[in-house]
């Protein structure tokens, strides 16, 4: 009697996982209710459509959470018919289709409202067939083979070449890297360097960005399924990128996106090497490289629960921190000087920066590293309209490119002439020292500050007419 408990129960914890699954791996919200239509659960396809948290809806009355279906859902005639498949409906200009299902506890109490209770399966026209479309698009053109090597690394900076040395030295060897850095500091072509200098260089490098996925899709693409593993799967199911970096690298971009589930999916697939696809039973054997990059603080989100420390061990064996624009001031200008030169290859034009221009580049903060630096000279090109840039230019189209704010850059930038402090408006400001100084355009640049090009830019800008005296 005890072993037949105990398969019954394996049987019942099976029949939850593969409900579980089938409800959260679905590209339908997916809301169950009970007897009283007061909200049980939610998917997290219906939380990301409707904008919802499950902990704030548990225990609420449907309609006074979805209260634009009313019209459009009888559960009365759903209990006494026992479903209702394919209504379409139209609610704020969005197309959805229902279908529900009413579940009763026994075939002779189904007529009894309170024996019954009811999963909602709501599919957002628009939004199921984006996400779907999205997800496979994206996976697909991420499964490329690294293009870098550490020669396109730019830069002659002491810590980038220490980061860069150490990087060589992790691909002699099969262990996880995890590198560390902000947002634009060039993680993922360390990445694709370490695999192109590595023993897998031949073999697959493939890359997902773990952030512009679906929490709800990413599992399924990394793991693969299995036909009819959920709603929307492919028919002939789908490797998951695991199986396909198999003797290759893959690379895992802001792996601390992935929330809990997933990590101890991921955590399981690194101590076992094998990948078990959604709804299959069999498991398969992969030989993967892993590197991983974050731009958080991964041991601030251990403490706060939101990423496994075993994980965080598993990953973080190679540990590299590449280091942000601020403390390579010394490779702005290699930096800038490449960028200049490719995009005026490929938009035809040729410009020059003086010396002064030169300067603000490397006092401008950067926040975003080297991904805005590359931003702002492509910019650059595209507007100077003449072939020498003075640091004017650079200055104008740095502030109104939102690349920094008016009126300093840096303590050691030059700054506008303090007198701009009583004007509410730079175009005042101008309008009160032309009028001080007759209208002399030459007297006037020199009183702001700024040479008489930018001052007749501004002049145009502003729409100002100077009355002659």
């Amino acid at each position: 009697m005890a072993k037949y408990a105990l398969q019954s129960a394996r049987l019942v914890m099976k029949r939850n996982q593969i409900l579980e699954s089938m409800m959260q791996y679905s590209f339908d919200a997916v809301i169950s209710l009970d007897h009283s239509y007061r909200i049980m659960l939610l998917n997290s396809t219906a939380e990301d459509i409707f904008q919802l948290q499950e902990s704030d809806v548990r225990g609420h009355f449907f309609f006074e959470v979805f209260p634009l279906f009313y019209p459009h859902i009888q559960f009365e005639k759903v209990r006494q018919i026992g479903e209702l498949f394919g209504k379409k409906i139209q609610i704020e200009e969005k197309e959805y289709v229902l279908n529900i299902i009413c579940i009763s506890g026994e075939e002779k109490d189904a007529e009894r409202a309170e024996d019954c209770f009811y999963i909602l399966y709501i599919k957002d026209l628009e939004n199921s067939e984006h996400l779907q479309n999205a997800a496979y698009e994206n996976v697909e053109k991420l499964e490329s083979d690294a293009q870098y090597v550490f020669e396109d690394i730019i830069g002659q900076s002491q810590k980038l070449k220490q980061a860069v040395f150490k990087a060589k030295r992790f691909a002699e060897y099969d262990a996880a890297v995890m590198i560390m850095g902000e947002s634009g500091t060039g993680k993922e072509l360390f990445a694709q360097s370490i695999h192109n200098a590595s023993r897998r260089k031949h073999e697959r490098f493939v890359a997902i960005n773990c952030a512009s996925i679906p929490v709800n899709l990413l599992e399924s693409e990394l793991f693969g399924y299995t036909k009819g593993a959920f709603t929307g799967a492919l028919k002939d199911g789908k490797k998951g990128l695991f199986e396909i970096a198999d003797r290759g690298t893959l690379f895992l971009d802001e792996i601390t996106e992935m929330d809990l589930q997933g990590q101890k999916k991921l955590l399981r697939v690194l101590s076992e090497k094998k990948v078990r696809r959604i709804g299959d039973e069999v498991s398969r054997h992969v030989d993967v490289r892993i590197i991983t990059a974050t731009n958080k603080n991964v041991l601030r989100m251990i403490e706060e629960g939101k990423f496994l420390e075993d994980l965080f061990y598993r990953l973080n064996i190679l540990a590299l921190k590449v280091p942000p624009l601020r403390e390579r001031k010394g490779d702005i200008r290699l930096l800038a000087q490449h960028f200049i030169h490719k995009y005026g290859k490929e938009c035809r034009r040729r410009i020059v920066l003086e010396e002064g221009a030169w300067e603000i580049l490397e006092k401008v903060p950067w926040k975003g590293n080297v991904r805005q630096l590359k931003n702002f000279c492509e910019r650059l090109v595209i507007v100077s309209e003449q072939r020498l840039v003075t640091s004017d230019m650079v200055w104008e189209e740095l502030i109104e490119g939102c690349y920094c704010e008016e009126p300093n850059i840096s303590n050691d930038v030059p700054k506008k002439n303090a007198k701009s402090e009583r004007w509410k408006t730079e175009r005042e400001q101008i309008l009160a020292v032309l009028n001080e100084t007759g209208g002399r355009r030459d007297m006037a640049a020199e009183e702001l500050g700024i040479s008489l090009s930018t001052l007749y830019r501004k002049i145009k800008k502003y729409g100002i007419v100077i009355s002659a005296r």
